[in-house]
């Protein structure tokens, strides 16, 4: 029954050419589109995963809990009024994640946006502030290549500005200064020169001038939009920017003339004047170091870790985790399919303990960079939906001219026998051949399509397109899943295309039908 069912459904689709070939094009281009947007919609979105994870994000991002979605970019809320929350129990979740054996790397950040300038000279040039622990961040994310000078060193004082941006500020200076003196100025910036930091937030204005301790560019500037923009400061610079606490690790050393109010012990000989007597000596003297001893501003009053430290070791060393004053934990994991589980046993921790904490993926630490993707997708789907409803009626109607043409056809085998569940088949066999034949047609022409574009390697023109194109050139590759998915869009679209005709055809009685020229 079948291979006479096929023999009669390939002759009918023989004789009927100029139909199958309109139904065979049109779901040979419905499948291109499907298969090459689908395609380059998941180089992006994989793209995008990998540049964050493996250069920003790591896998799991830990934040204190705000109204707004939070990012490493800061809080996502209306008119960006909302400061990112510290870390709660900083000591208490590091100390969880560094006994948790699915955990591979562990660092800590605090993020601000701020402008770079000179003093008395009204030139601001955008950048966005990342607070670092060197050791464990560069352990994480090596992620930059140094041209000059070298990355932060624990405990020092400084900033890490990408050569794009310092050659932006250097152009704005120099033209200022043109400007004024009325000749040619050059600005060049150097290892070691002070640098302006200018802070804005919820807490006012603040100021830093921090020294230059490296010029750098990241090893792959196509792995992130605006990724130059990107500066890398010491994080007690950027506590100091955001109004956080400061944090100091080691002992003050007092001298005796330091310590000598703390002996008193009646109350009334506080207050006299031989308490304030100081002999006037060397050891005496009140001199800007000792201030910056006394508040824990030396970055030699911090030392180094041993040899073999881990990354949380080396973040509890350099930045006084007693404070809690940091704004994210990032970490990544030994295996990242274990990502979905680990997260939301984290989260159930945090609620247990009664810390007032959240994890998130890579997609919420990339915050608005990560949705690009997303939305585009939905837009796309959208887009292929509509197109898809319009194939559909075309298909359908194609259908029913088909079946009207074929009426004394379809008359005579009912005449003949012919029960209408052998109809609906004949007409349901013909559908699927059709649909097979072109959606292979349809997956080669995409598969050339696609590998046309990658041999052209289309360049990035802007930031969009750089989202778009997940790298400074379109090289999308072929998606498999797209490819079966086409298969099932197609194949249901043509089943409920041939439904109405042949609903139309079972209707037509035999004898009408036979009379019908």
């Amino acid at each position: 029954m079948i291979s006479v069912l096929f023999r009669i459904s390939s002759r009918n689709l023989l004789e009927h050419r100029a139909k199958t070939i309109i139904l065979g094009i049109l779901i040979s281009l419905g499948v291109l589109v499907l298969i090459v947007g689908n395609s380059i919609m998941d180089t992006a979105t994989l793209g995008i995963k990998k540049a964050f994870i493996d250069n920003y994000t790591g896998h799991v991002m830990i934040t204190g809990i705000a109204r707004g979605d939070i990012s490493i970019f800061g809080v996502q809320s209306p008119g960006r009024m909302e400061s990112t929350p510290i870390v709660p129990d900083y000591r208490s979740v590091l100390e969880y994640l560094e006994g948790n054996p699915e955990v591979d790397k562990i660092t800590a950040q605090a993020t601000t946006f701020g402008v770079l300038g000179m003093e008395e000279i009204e030139v601001r040039v955008f950048t966005l502030l990342f607070g670092i622990e060197p050791e464990s961040y560069h352990a994480m994310f090596d992620n930059i290549t140094i041209l000059d000078g070298g990355y932060l060193k624990p405990g020092e004082e400084g900033i890490l500005v990408s050569r794009q941006r310092l050659d932006e500020l250097e152009k704005e200076l120099s033209k200022t200064l043109t400007r004024q003196k009325e000749e040619e100025v050059v600005i060049k910036y150097k290892v070691g020169d002070p640098v302006r930091i200018i802070s804005f937030g919820n807490m006012g204005y603040k100021i830093r001038e921090v020294p230059i301790r490296g010029i750098f560019e990241f090893k792959n500037i196509s792995e992130g939009v605006g990724a130059n923009m990107i500066s890398y400061v010491d994080i007690q610079t950027l506590r100091s920017l955001l109004g956080l606490s400061l944090s100091f690790e080691g002992e003050i050393d007092l001298d005796e003339g330091e310590t000598a109010l703390l002996s008193i012990e009646d109350e009334g000989d506080l207050f006299s004047s031989d308490s304030f007597t100081v002999e006037e000596t060397e050891s005496s003297e009140f001199t800007r170091e000792k201030l910056e001893g006394i508040l824990g501003e030396k970055s030699e009053a911090v030392e180094s870790p041993g040899e073999g430290a881990s990354a949380a070791d080396a973040a509890a060393v350099y930045t006084g985790i007693e404070t809690g004053s940091w704004q994210y934990i990032l970490l990544t994991l030994k295996h990242p399919r274990n990502l979905g589980r680990f997260i939301t046993s984290l989260n159930l921790w945090f609620k247990t303990q009664g810390i007032p904490a959240r994890a998130g993926d890579w997609e919420a630490a990339a915050g608005p960079f990560a949705t690009t993707a997303d939305v585009l997708r939905t837009v796309f789907n959208i887009a292929i939906l509509i197109v898809g409803i319009v194939a559909l009626i075309i298909m359908m109607n194609t259908l029913v001219l088909s079946v009207i043409e074929r009426t004394s056809e379809i008359g005579t085998m009912r005449a003949l026998g012919a029960r209408k569940g052998f109809v609906w088949r004949m007409f349901l066999l013909e559908t699927l051949i059709i649909v097979f034949v072109f959606w292979i047609a349809g997956v080669a022409l995409s598969g050339l399509t696609l590998l046309i574009l990658h041999l052209l390697a289309l360049p990035a023109t802007n930031p969009f397109l750089l989202i778009l194109f997940a790298g400074e050139a379109l090289k999308p590759q072929l998606s498999v899943l797209s490819v079966f998915s086409s298969a099932l869009i197609v194949m249901v679209l043509g089943i409920i295309a041939h439904t109405y005709p042949v609903s139309m055809a079972l209707k037509i009685q035999p004898i009408r039908a036979i009379q019908v020229e």
